[in-house]
């Protein structure tokens, strides 16, 4: 069986526009994970003792429209601290909680998945979510 599957920029957008169509609906949430544990191997893994800083419940509709592979948040996504910690990854998931995306929370430009001018958060802070983008690659 061969191994080469290429996915094209088309696909990939329509792909990546079925995705953000899941979070458009209903009470779906983002929720940011502190440093306290190793991130888990993938969105099904168990959180470990990692501390749920933030949840943030989307707006309807979460995402834009899908162009050129790349999806974007629309309104506001802001939520108050309920814990106190560095940043380090996050879950979004629907609100019955059957999809869940998982990614990296940083300061560093182009390294993380949800980039933030600041990660170590205090309770009670409120944390706004500027940009975010969810991107399916071609290939």
């Amino acid at each position: 069986m061969a191994n080469d599957l290429y996915i094209g920029s088309t696909l990939a957008t329509y792909l990546i526009q079925c995705l953000a169509d899941l979070f458009d609906s209903g009470t779906n949430t983002l929720k940011i994970y502190d440093d306290t544990d190793s991130i888990p191997a993938d969105a099904d893994a168990a959180l470990g003792t990692n501390v749920l800083l933030v949840t943030i419940t989307l707006p309807t509709p979460a995402f834009g429209t899908a162009a050129a592979n790349v999806v974007a948040k629309t309104g506001t996504w802001a939520g108050t601290c309920v814990a106190a910690g560095t940043a380090n990854f996050y879950r979004l998931a629907t609100g019955a909680g059957g999809h869940v995306v998982q990614g990296t929370v940083g300061l560093t430009a182009g390294t993380f998945d949800l980039e933030a001018s600041d990660i170590a958060w205090s309770i009670s802070g409120t944390v706004t979510v500027d940009t975010f983008t969810l991107t399916h690659p071609e290939g």
